[in-house]
């Protein structure tokens, strides 16, 4: 098995021993969404797409009207830290509504306008729909994700090991907002070997049975934060090394 999960019902806390920003990285060599992940041609059939079946919903402007806003601190602090791949799977599984499925090269496009009304910056190549490629993509403001706050779900990456107390994720990133407590897929996974080691130490408490096999390689933890840690966690393999 690639990763060790633990049910929703029982609890791991993850106490934060210290949490400060790792060093700092080119933003486009950190999050590979700045260094542009669509064309201006595709983001220009996109505003074209969006017209015809979306602006109904989420207004000319993106600020939204019968449906969420697409565009501003209202769309980032919802999607903060989501994949491609989770924002293309939302879109193309649920919109429009009421209405027979798009083109995925149409959601494509309408995705690259929405990314490019957000201000995230256009490239040489087109964005494509392969699920690796999805998922090599978070969206994440230029600052980095938000900062997480108790009563969210989160995610952290870091070095799975161990001291007298217990076990322990170091070189971690700062937790970041995740969507579910499911198991993370393959693809989704390996978009998380790109994330930077981090200088926060977490202390895992109650780790399901098994994480021994996993000592020593690079770890996602997700659960429920709070000020007491991370709730029902979720421990998964990113990588067999923490180089």
């Amino acid at each position: 098995m690639k990763g060790v999960a633990r049910g929703v019902a029982a609890f791991a806390w993850v106490v934060i021993i210290a949490l400060t920003s790792g060093g700092s990285a080119a933003q486009g060599e950190a999050w590979p969404i700045w260094s542009g992940a669509f064309s201006t041609e595709q983001a220009a059939r996109g505003k074209a797409s969006y017209g015809l079946f979306c602006a109904s919903c989420h207004g000319e402007d993106l600020a939204g009207q019968n449906g969420p806003a697409l565009k501003g601190d209202r769309f980032l602090s919802i999607w903060d830290a989501a994949t491609l791949r989770e924002f293309y799977r939302k879109v193309s599984t649920t919109m429009p509504r009421a209405q027979a499925r798009l083109d995925d090269a149409v959601y494509l496009d309408v995705i690259s306008y929405v990314l490019q009304q957000n201000g995230f910056p256009t490239g040489p190549r087109e964005l494509t729909g392969e699920p690796e490629v999805l998922a090599r993509y978070q969206i994440v403001g230029a600052s980095g994700p938000l900062a997480a706050e108790n009563g969210q779900l989160v995610s952290a990456v870091g070095c799975l090991g161990r001291d007298a107390s217990g076990w322990l994720l170091t070189r971690a990133s700062n937790p970041v907002r995740s969507r579910s407590l499911d198991q993370t897929s393959a693809e989704d996974l390996k978009s998380l070997e790109t994330v930077p080691a981090g200088s926060a130490t977490l202390r895992l408490m109650a780790v399901a049975p098994g994480a021994d096999k996993h000592e020593g390689h690079r770890m996602e933890a997700k659960g429920l934060l709070s000020s007491a840690g991370i709730a029902a966690m979720s421990l998964q393999m990113v990588a067999t090394s923490c180089g």
